[in-house]
């Protein structure tokens, strides 16, 4: 009877964790989505606010994403910082409402100062949301199982893209560019009350090989502010930290060019229908899936080898992924046989995958469960400079050169940077990790 009772617990407790992880990963796609419905669009957007083609790509293009950054990397920062010490599903649930209600009302716009603001607070929820799940999921499954489950939110990015994309791509054309901003925030506040109501808080600390009494001895007799600094300033010395955190600044701006300006440079500079510019961001889209999974198998294959061999691999598809990319913007036109836009399209996005769900699990094992939400806060702040100036920087070297082939071709050299950074964590990992075993077991 004890054994049967016991089957049954572990078997709700894993059917919990599978509920909290697939509605993470359901949100972060309508999160990354919401990130994204511009971009098919922005000639046509451009064209209602009586913009000509430099003022699209400075004000949409950079200026708008600039304000995703200028409000989402101090979200990251307060609610990471709440994410270590208040109950994360409440926290993550109002997140996401705050940023998706600002989505439901872009469907109302009817200026472009009006449009700025609605896009600056939805990217609120995307920089605050990060850091709250990845501190859960971090609490839901070992450090073995990191690589895989981060690779399945990393999914949920990916498919979030390639829905945003899709969304606004054949739908913008025929219904016009708003309905989308309504057929993605609607499910997604949906989702935000459903995180709220049903999933449960795990306790801090459960998956470390550690004491069950981690997160109370970590109860703290200095001031708050006091504490949360130190704290932010001990991550900033692990070697491994400060380099997961470097590599996504040079890292996003890719991503930048990719999410903000492709969708329209392919159908506006490169001959295509805007449709069939939307066919080949989605077919990118299936291989960044299909690279994320490799990342998530791939990695945790060789952190069982050697904790040390996923950053190879990580930095290795980062540098490899710019030669793809760079055919995708100076190779094809309406003209190239459709085959090899589709090929080249997919090589790129596989190759650029692999190395979310590799850092992200590896910035996990290296930080201690009661710190994971300033640490995640930190992370998104990197990569929302990387989102945020990253394109507010191509729209300025698009200026500067007249035109966007130039620009996007510097901009894409910096996954160079990113793989250089993931590269040299292969000689730190090893020992910052080691350090928080340490930390743990003495708790």
């Amino acid at each position: 009877m004890k054994s049967c009772s016991t089957t049954k617990k572990k078997k709700k407790k894993y059917s919990s964790h599978r509920w909290a992880l697939g509605l993470f990963s359901i949100t972060t796609v309508l999160l990354f989505a919401d990130q994204n419905l511009m971009s098919p669009n922005l000639t046509t957007i451009a064209d209602e606010f009586d913009m000509d083609d430099e003022e699209r790509d400075r004000k949409l293009g950079g200026d708008i994403s600039l304000a995703f950054f200028l409000l989402g990397a101090p979200a990251s920062f307060v609610v990471g910082m709440l994410a270590d010490t208040q109950d994360r599903s409440k926290v993550f649930g109002w997140t996401v409402f705050i940023g998706e209600m600002a989505c439901f009302l872009t469907y109302f716009v009817r200026s472009y100062n009006q449009l700025y603001i609605c896009r600056a607070v939805t990217g609120f929820s995307i920089g605050g949301a990060l850091p709250v799940i990845y501190s859960v999921l971090g609490d839901l499954y070992s450090a073995e199982d990191r690589h895989v489950v981060s690779a399945i939110v990393s999914i949920g990015m990916g498919a979030g893209i390639s829905v945003g994309q899709g969304v606004a791509g054949f739908l913008g054309p025929i219904y016009g560019w708003r309905l989308p901003f309504l057929v993605i925030s609607v499910p997604a506040l949906f989702c935000a009350a459903l995180v709220f109501f049903t999933v449960k808080d795990p306790e801090r600390g459960t998956m470390e090989q550690t004491a069950e009494c981690f997160y109370e001895n970590s109860n703290r007799s200095i001031p708050a502010w006091k504490y949360h600094l130190r704290t932010i300033l001990n991550l900033l010395k692990t070697p491994t930290v400060a380099l997961s955190l470097f590599q996504g600044a040079p890292g996003c701006v890719p991503w930048g060019i990719i999410n903000t300006f492709l969708n329209d440079y392919l159908s506006e500079n490169r001959g295509f229908s805007v449709q069939g510019a939307t066919t080949i961001l989605m077919c990118f889209s299936t291989g960044v899936a299909l690279g994320i999974i490799t990342g998530g198998a791939g990695g945790r294959a060789l952190y069982k080898i050697d904790i040390r061999l996923p950053a190879l691999f990580a930095g290795g598809t980062a540098i490899m992924a710019c030669f793809p990319l760079w055919f995708l913007i100076n190779g094809i036109n309406s003209t190239t046989p459709y085959y090899i836009t589709i090929l080249s399209a997919i090589v790129a996005g596989f190759g650029s995958g692999p190395t979310g769900p590799i850092i992200k699990a590896t910035l996990t094992n290296v930080t201690l469960p009661n710190t994971r939400g300033k640490a995640f806060a930190l992370f998104n702040v990197f990569d929302d400079v990387g989102k945020g100036l990253g394109p507010y920087f191509v729209s300025l070297l698009i200026v500067k050169f007249g035109g966007r082939t130039r620009a996007f071709n510097i901009g894409v050299s910096f996954w160079i940077l990113c793989g250089l950074a993931n590269l040299v964590i292969f000689f730190t990992v090893v020992r910052d990790e080691q350090r928080v075993q340490t930390a743990l077991q003495r708790s």
